[in-house]
């Protein structure tokens, strides 16, 4: 019975290492993909949506960063408790202590927190991939605005972001 509960903590402490170790990976992967779309800051284009995708990635990365630090503390917690549990045991007078410790529902909400904000940040972030390539550097404003100018019958102004149709500036008149 003796080995059967050693193995059994040793198979435990396995699996909180490997769990601790996948969170790592995932709040690396997280942090360098935050990091990389803010200092190459993509052009984006003046879609309303293309804005409101590129911010949800950002934001959905963030909130996978700190939710995610909150997850890899969950093996800490863990090991403090079934040492607290082992010794209020072995003070007891329990020669062979059988240790159950839960996990804090704080931990469980950060681990979903953290998983659901990465899958909606790749999701937002192949969306704003999509809508880059169907509008690459397009600027959905009219080309020329007309104005009724009292000297003129009617006088034009191109939008200083507008590319013509040869790929050249139009220039203002």
């Amino acid at each position: 019975m003796n080995d059967e509960l050693k193995l059994a903590c040793e198979l435990k402490q396995d699996a909180a290492r490997e769990e601790a170790n996948w969170y790592k990976h995932i709040l690396t992967i997280s942090f360098g993909s935050l990091t990389l779309l803010i200092s190459l800051m993509p052009a984006i284009p003046d879609l309303p949506a293309a804005k409101f995708l590129i911010i949800g990635t950002w934001m959905f990365l963030g909130l996978s960063i700190l939710f995610g630090i909150g997850a890899t503390y969950q093996p800490v917690s863990l090991l403090r408790k079934s040492g607290n549990a082992v010794a209020k045991s072995i003070m007891d007078g329990n020669k062979n202590p059988i240790i159950g410790v839960n996990t804090h529902w704080f931990f469980s909400m950060c681990r979903i927190v953290m998983l659901t904000s990465l899958i909606l940040a790749i999701v937002c972030m192949v969306a704003f991939s999509t809508t880059k390539t169907l509008f690459p550097n397009k600027d959905l404003r009219p080309a020329v605005e007309t104005s009724a100018d009292p000297g003129n019958a009617q006088s034009t102004k191109a939008h200083p972001n507008v590319l013509a149709p040869n790929g050249k500036a139009l220039k203002n008149n």
